[in-house]
């Protein structure tokens, strides 16, 4: 295709495809099924191709289409065909399964004039797609490739990371300091990298925001963090909660009501026992938007926390509006705790409003006694925190013991 064009000076268009929801086929299914359903999608796309244009499978849930169409608004409408084609459900066995597609589109020769360039070009576009929803197309931009080709490989790694199972979930408990209850536990991701060790979420959820990636990632976490609350369940331990973390992206994307209903249903857990963090500053990005998800999740008997409450830009009044069932105060109130420039009144303040619209309280970050004191004298009895656990595996957890055990 590159050559021929060189040597007519004509235009072409690759099409970077990737399915939206593959995984969750997948795990919930059997990887029989998912290879299936994998055909059954090749059919589609190449019944809805130009013959005489190139059709393959060059990933897992990956494809690209080399095709004649010489503009962007060609290339674009046949995005769109090949999208709609996937959005009918499939029928795979006895069962009704639902995909989309997301497509990134790079044009011979404005995006590149080598193929790997158009790869990466195209697959840049295609992950700009997932960030911004998913099921759609996007035309290649320079400003849709933030990462450098050195964090290519990083990406790949990723994915190959949440394929291969080399994510884990650790678990930080959430106390009641009064009563030395263990009420639930905070759902922290680390990627076990074959070579390189345990790495902490800095390391590459940078990267998985900037690729779309977190989308997947995040499915992944939901779902791992409801399968373990199902097991200490099943071992007795039906009090605890779990707190799972839902970046911007997931916060916003069309799919999460359906996400999240039909991995607890899958579970068998009670909704209010699944927690969704979201930062304040997401909530607050477009607040009736973000008002009309959490009262959607609330239908559903989803709790909502805000995490990271006194470092964004919140208006009380939407703050009130908003059905969240818990609030969780920002480490830096609490690192502030003793310091002599500290004003008590502000995170005083804090604590009583949050009694006053019926929210949960919980104060992250606590790593001292001192704290933990002062906290309580100021009514809130909820804590999170290295002072009483880092987050652990769950082979470090024993839930019979409901109690928690006192610092030697």
């Amino acid at each position: 295709y590159i050559q021929r064009a060189k040597q007519n000076a004509s235009s072409f268009s690759l099409l970077y495809m990737d399915l939206d929801g593959f995984k969750m086929v997948n795990d919930a299914y059997g990887h029989d099924i998912g290879d299936k359903l994998l055909v059954e999608v090749a059919k589609r796309l190449n019944a809805a191709v130009n013959p005489s244009d190139i059709l393959a499978r060059v990933g897992g849930d990956e494809f690209v289409l080399l095709s004649h169409a010489s503009t962007e608004a060609d290339a674009s409408r046949w995005a769109e065909t090949l999208v709609a084609a996937i959005e009918p459900e499939f029928t795979v066995e006895t069962y009704e399964l639902r995909v989309s597609l997301s497509i990134g589109i790079a044009m011979f020769p404005a995006h590149g004039i080598e193929a790997r360039e158009m790869l990466f070009n195209a697959d840049s576009a295609m992950y700009h797609t997932k960030n911004s929803g998913r099921n759609g197309f996007s035309v290649y931009q320079p400003s849709m490739s933030p990462i450098g080709r050195s964090q290519v490989q990083l990406k790949n790694e990723l994915w190959r990371a949440i394929h291969n199972n080399e994510l884990r979930l650790f678990y930080q408990p959430k106390l009641n300091v009064t009563s030395g209850e263990i009420i639930g536990y905070e759902a922290l991701v680390r990627w076990q990298h074959p070579e390189r060790g345990l790495k902490t979420p800095d390391k590459f959820l940078p990267i998985a925001e900037q690729t779309g990636m977190i989308l997947l990632l995040g499915e992944w976490v939901l779902n791992e963090a409801c399968r373990q609350l199902a097991i200490w369940h099943q071992q007795g331990a039906d009090h605890l909660s779990i707190s799972v973390n839902l970046s911007a992206q997931q916060f916003e994307q069309k799919s999460l009501i359906y996400l999240v209903t039909r991995t607890l249903e899958e579970y068998c857990l009670a909704p209010d026992k699944l927690i969704l963090e979201i930062t304040e500053t997401t909530a607050m990005r477009y607040p009736q938007e973000s008002i009309k998800i959490l009262e959607e999740l609330k239908e559903i008997g989803v709790q909502v926390a805000i995490d990271d409450f006194g470092t964004g830009y919140s208006s009380l009044l939407y703050l009130q509006n908003m059905p969240a069932t818990e609030l969780k105060i920002d480490r830096a109130f609490i690192n502030s705790i003793g310091h002599k420039d500290t004003d008590p009144r502000l995170l005083s303040m804090i604590i009583e409003l949050a009694k006053n619209m019926n929210l949960n309280i919980v104060a992250e970050g606590v790593e001292s006694e001192e704290q933990q004191t002062y906290l309580v004298n100021l009514g809130c009895d909820v804590h999170q925190g290295y002072y009483f656990s880092r987050p652990v595996p769950p082979s470090q957890i024993t839930v019979t013991a409901t109690k928690y055990q006192a610092r030697a």
